[in-house]
């Protein structure tokens, strides 16, 4: 899954380049130069951004930043590409993390390297991702799934790529199933003795791309001990207190 900006720079998206302006312009003032600008993080959003600092003309953006095990060209879209293992923190005064989901990791990886002033682009913000960026999903079986966290997103991500690189394997009526988004398929030992003749196709009102699909219905069971992570506080403390003791 990407985020492409929306077509319009719209209020919430002015909101976010006034923000780093702010940032970036304190940088200037503190260094008495324009400050060399690196950009690490989702490509779409990367991009967006480097076209408007470009179109800002008020700071140079230098290269968009990865890991050499992430590197697979010199340029990324028109623009140097180089990895964190082969660039000077020196020659780095600012870096701009244009991620959603891998932010904190980026950050911490910056870090650990002491690279620049790190920015989040979209850290001084409470909006809604969505009502700046628009989801594209690169694998079809990923969504999309209403109230997923760009983090359950990334879970369902990992269990569809799982799912593709291990033994599972998916025949002609599986791609007309409404549960194949969910579903891993056939184990390939079984589908190579077996085939897929024995596969029938489940139709439902709509193609469903929520994991929870069936597990949301089933009647659970639990345990004081796992409220913590399931409850909010105030759930918490309401259950608790309706408990007899």
């Amino acid at each position: 899954m990407v985020h492409f900006p929306k077509i319009h720079v719209n209020d919430q998206k002015s909101l976010l380049l006034e923000a780093l302006f702010a940032k970036l312009d304190g940088i200037k003032k503190r260094l008495g130069r324009d400050p060399n600008v690196y950009i690490f993080g989702t490509t779409p959003v990367a991009q967006f951004l480097a076209e408007m600092l470009r179109e800002s003309k008020r700071f140079l953006i230098k290269a968009f930043l990865t890991t050499r095990e992430k590197q697979t060209a010199r340029t990324l879209n028109g623009m140097p590409w180089v990895t964190l293992e082969d660039l000077n923190p020196l020659e780095v005064d600012a870096v701009v993390n244009t991620s959603i989901g891998s932010q904190d990791y980026i950050n911490e990886l910056l870090k650990a390297n002491s690279f620049g002033e790190i920015i989040c682009f979209l850290d001084d913000t409470s909006l809604e991702i969505d009502d700046v960026f628009q989801k594209k999903f690169y694998l079809p079986e990923l969504g999309p799934v209403e109230s997923f966290s760009e983090l359950e997103y990334a879970y369902k991500e990992h269990r569809i790529l799982m799912t593709k690189s291990h033994p599972y394997s998916k025949g002609e009526k599986c791609s007309e199933c409404d549960l194949m988004s969910i579903c891993d398929g056939f184990h390939k030992d079984y589908a190579k003795f077996f085939g897929f003749d024995e596969a029938t196709s489940i139709r439902l009102p709509s193609k469903t791309y929520d994991p929870r699909y069936y597990s949301c219905q089933q009647r659970k069971v639990v345990e004081e001990q796992e409220y913590a992570w399931i409850f909010t506080d105030a759930e918490r403390e309401q259950l608790c207190a309706d408990t007899p003791r």
